[in-house]
């Protein structure tokens, strides 16, 4: 049911920090939650997974999944899957079913290693394509938007990381809302009821200078939506 890539590490000649070429992936150390997180790029092209991609650990922990957003380039301990008949979430939910627990599957045998072969051998139940289409149908449009509140929480919380250490410090009063409207726009955008929340904040506690304004913004705003917690 499912069309698998397994993965060739390149030379590590050609691997950078500088996002030159693809992504590189060849393990679960670069796993997210859900999503790969993108650290190391390669230049060199071996096996690629296209983006939506399912990932899966073939070498111990036998069984984790992540999730592609873009293309990349796998290496030799993951393999990437694709749904032959694009019901992507179906499949990542069966695969997680049976894989549920590190290295072992659903029958208790336990894994080091798994190759194509036995990989494409497991048995799995499945049900007939009207049943699998309307299950995919709703799950989704789950999976959708979690990928965009994953997102969402990516850029709050780059907006966060930099935005904090200059309002610690003495940064000039001139300039501060225009240099950081976006972050601060984006801020306001993702969460209304806690912009509230900062005038009540100044009012409270005074605070009438742009730095001080700004911190509580986005101490305020961030102080909620920049966790993974709640995600699937």
């Amino acid at each position: 049911i499912a069309n698998v890539v397994m993965g060739q590490s390149p030379k590590s000649e050609f691997y950078n920090k500088e996002n030159k070429g693809l992504p590189f992936h060849q393990g679960v150390g670069s796993y997210g939650v859900r999503f790969v997180e993108d650290n190391i790029y390669c230049t060199s092209v071996t096996r690629v997974a296209r983006p939506n991609s399912i990932l899966f650990s073939v070498r111990a922990p036998v069984g984790r999944l992540n999730i592609t957003k873009n293309k990349i380039i796998i290496g030799r301990g993951l393999a990437a899957m694709t749904h032959r008949n694009g019901c992507q979430s179906f499949l990542y939910y069966m695969l997680k079913e049976r894989f549920f627990k590190d290295d072992i599957i659903g029958n208790g045998a336990i894994f080091a290693s798994i190759s194509k072969d036995e990989l494409l051998n497991l048995d799995f139940i499945i049900p007939q394509d009207e049943l699998v289409y309307r299950y995919n149908e709703i799950t989704q449009k789950i999976d959708e938007n979690i990928k965009s509140l994953d997102s969402q929480i990516r850029h709050l919380t780059e907006a966060r990381d930099r935005l904090l250490p200059k309002l610690m410090s003495d940064i000039p009063r001139v300039g501060v809302e225009t240099a950081f409207a976006p972050q601060i726009t984006a801020l306001e955008k993702y969460d209304e009821p806690h912009t509230g929340a900062v005038h009540r904040a100044k009012a409270l506690y005074g605070v009438n200078s742009a730095r001080h304004t700004l911190w509580w913004k986005v101490r305020l705003i961030t102080s909620r939506c920049c966790s993974r917690d709640n995600l699937l």
